[in-house]
């Protein structure tokens, strides 16, 4: 059995990681390797299938997971900016972000960041709510940071 190993000894988080990812791109294979890795090295993790109770309003909850994290790892996939619920993560990781010590780590999973920069300045013009003109901005942000590029070699 493999030894915890904290991130975090402040009591104030629940988690250590927030894992945010695209689930019909990357939930099979990459992040659930990824989460099973997490939670073998002790490494307390939210996977939104697997912490959010039934009947619970899924954005509310999602916010308080983030800022009950440490830090989020971000997975973005050929398909991650399509979603709603991921921009809306991404929005609110990089709010959260800008006023705590909460860390964001961006992996690029058969994804270039231009190809998101791009799908990013896209989707600007196309996001018409009040709620939503953040996205786009969010994305392009997030995407910009230095993160870790994975392909199959």
């Amino acid at each position: 059995m493999a030894a915890k190993i904290p991130l975090s000894s402040n009591s104030r988080y629940s988690y250590d990681v927030f894992l945010s990812f695209r689930g019909i791109d990357t939930r099979k294979n990459f992040t659930d390797h990824l989460y099973k890795a997490l939670k073998q090295a002790g490494v307390e993790t939210f996977r939104d299938d697997d912490e959010i109770p039934r009947g619970e309003i899924i954005n509310s909850e999602l916010e308080r997971a983030i800022k009950q994290s440490r830090m989020s790892i971000i997975i973005f996939s050929k398909d991650y900016a399509s979603s709603s619920a991921c921009l809306y993560e991404v929005e609110t990781i990089l709010e959260h972000s800008k006023h705590s010590k909460h860390t964001i780590l961006p992996v690029f999973y058969h994804v270039e960041p231009a190809e998101l920069k791009q799908k990013a300045r896209d989707l600007a013009p196309v996001l018409a709510k009040e709620s939503q003109k953040g996205w786009s901005k969010a994305l392009e942000e997030v995407v910009s940071m230095a993160g870790m590029p994975l392909k199959d070699q």
